[in-house]
């Protein structure tokens, strides 16, 4: 008897060795107290505990997550293109820690009220220390017709259009401006250079060169604002739980599947589809927004309460993306750690011959004046210098006030 309890044992610690091993290498929800660097172990969960309120946010749990090979049939539209297959591709091992990304697209009205503070009198209390310099070409205006740098409207309507018209490097300057307003100076994200901690607030001197991958890695713990990175955006817009409608299976959670729209529970060809979730109903585009940007949270929320993921405006992402159709793993050696895993990854190598952040840095999600298909979550685009169509969604790295 005793020698059957004891092989018992033994078949159930092995058989619990497999399945804690089979989730691991799929997907690992870490503790929300687990700090990212301490290479202590996690658990598995569908749903992350969330550790201190923030109405505008949606907290994101730090996750260890193994791509999978997308099925032909979940993206039929891709062929034999990369540009559909999102970041977390088949057998690319990912580590996020924890982070914040907020639910709605930045408005027009918030971002004027920074950018007067930010370019006003500086040094003196409830000032910044010092100017900050924009660029006026493609600073941002009120939705896609807005003119650049005016006044906000007076209307609510007009008030909640999303800024668009915004470059990627007007984009980190703002950021740092917001943090430096409501969360302080020492917690402001990008800085000049990997020996220089000073914090970019002129245009001139925000280049993809300045803002090293070195100097992010490090920056990347600060509490201040900044742009998500490609993972980071990804991971938010297909987040599912554990419902597993229109979701591919990694562990104990569901992904969307890389040809629906952020929010929808069926493909984006299905614009509407009674008691389902069609791509119409979640997003704005060229089939539904009349030609315009619209104000932020009209549409239906994602999982994690996120609106106009997909549609309304391309929002930028921090990565550098030299090539759509390249590998996302092409810079991974920069990122990886001990354990294998590609750590907080930035994206590709900044090209020598463009590193203005103007045409190389990713831009998710798609637009009000594009088709579903540029809409859906497993696309990514590099969003072009000012464009009309380009916005932002704010994030910052989780920590303890």
């Amino acid at each position: 008897m005793k020698k059957y309890i004891a092989f018992c044992g033994l078949a159930l610690i092995i058989a619990m060795t497999f399945i804690a091993c089979r989730n691991h290498f799929v997907v690992r929800m870490l503790r929300p107290e687990h700090d990212p660097n301490s290479g202590a172990s996690g658990s598995s969960s569908s749903t992350p505990v969330v550790p201190w309120t923030d109405s505008e946010f949606a907290y994101v749990a730090p996750v260890e997550v193994t791509g999978k090979p997308i099925h032909p049939i979940d993206n039929p539209a891709a062929g034999g293109t990369r540009q559909y297959r999102g970041v977390f591709t088949a057998g690319r091992k990912v580590k996020l820690s924890a982070y914040w990304i907020a639910k709605k697209e930045l408005t027009y009205k918030l971002w004027y009220e920074v950018y007067q503070w930010a370019t006003g009198p500086s040094g003196g209390p409830g000032q910044p220390a010092a100017p900050y310099t924009f660029s006026g070409a493609h600073q941002g205006t009120e939705g896609n017709n807005g003119p650049m740098g005016a006044p906000p409207s007076t209307t609510t309507p007009g008030q909640l259009e999303p800024v668009a018209n915004i470059d990627w490097t007007n984009s980190v300057i703002w950021c740092n401006a917001y943090t430096e307003k409501t969360r302080g100076l020492s917690e402001c994200v990008y800085r000049s250079g990997d020996a220089d901690s000073t914090v970019i607030r002129n245009y001139l001197n925000a280049t993809r060169a300045n803002l090293s991958i070195a100097q992010m890695k490090k920056n990347h713990k600060r509490w201040g604002y900044r742009l998500p990175t490609e993972a980071e955006w990804e991971w938010a817009a297909r987040f599912q739980g554990a419902n597993p409608v229109n979701g591919v299976q990694y562990g104990s959670i569901y992904l969307t599947k890389m040809n629906s729209v952020s929010g929808a529970s069926v493909n984006y060809t299905v614009l509407t589809a009674p008691g389902l979730t069609g791509s119409h109903e979640v997003n704005w585009n060229n089939g539904n927004s009349s030609g315009t940007t619209h104000p932020v949270g009209q549409k239906t929320k994602n999982f994690l309460e996120m609106f106009d993921v997909s549609g309304n405006v391309f929002e930028w992402c921090f990565d550098v993306v030299n090539n759509l159709n390249g590998d996302p793993r092409a810079n991974d050696t920069e990122y990886t750690n001990a354990e294998g895993f590609v750590e907080n990854p930035l994206g590709d190598a900044p090209n020598s011959g463009n590193i203005d952040g103007i045409h190389d840095n990713a831009g998710r999600g798609g637009t009000f004046y594009h088709p579903n298909l540029t809409n859906i979550v497993g696309r990514r685009d590099r969003a072009g210098h000012g464009s009309q169509y380009n916005g932002i969604r704010l994030a910052y790295t989780h920590k303890q006030p």
